[in-house]
């Protein structure tokens, strides 16, 4: 039996992405998991073993918890995000972002030249102040007549 979704149809697209978000955090945590150090080498001794087409397969009780704790995470994550309050502000989200205006293609492309041109010129002045900087240091370390700074 599938659950029941708050205010079926709304919003599918952010809920969707979030979902989807959250299960990639949730496959990375139990990733994590699975690679816990050796030291818990006893949990790595295959329960079932089998070769199937060629490859070697194995089910230990660390992989056992991962996916556990995998599907149980997502089970969680999908019962919170069918809470009323939560499922409205995510509607209501979605909602305003089809209200924004966003720029067109000719506007991203000017401003990613104009901050790409910016970035090229900070890069050559603070080249510039830093060889001059060190000049002055070095000016000013010869005429004291040792070394200045650390």
């Amino acid at each position: 039996m599938l659950p029941n979704f708050y205010r079926k149809g709304e919003g599918k697209l952010l809920r969707n992405g979030i979902f989807i978000a959250y299960l990639f955090l949730d496959l990375f945590f139990c990733s994590m998991i699975y690679d816990i150090p050796s030291s818990a080498s006893s949990l790595y001794n295959p329960m079932w073993s089998q070769v199937f087409l060629g490859v070697h397969v194995a089910l230990d009780l660390m992989l056992v918890i991962a996916v556990a704790v995998f599907i149980g995470v997502g089970f969680i994550g999908s019962i919170l995000s069918n809470k009323p309050k939560i499922a409205d502000f995510i509607i209501e989200t979605e909602s305003e972002l089809k209200k924004v205006s966003w720029p067109s293609r000719k506007e991203y492309l000017s401003a990613s030249v104009a901050i790409v041109i910016m970035v090229i010129f900070m890069v050559f002045y603070l080249i510039f102040v830093d060889m001059g900087l060190s000049k002055i240091m070095d000016a000013t370390s010869n005429l004291v007549g040792g070394k200045i700074g650390f």
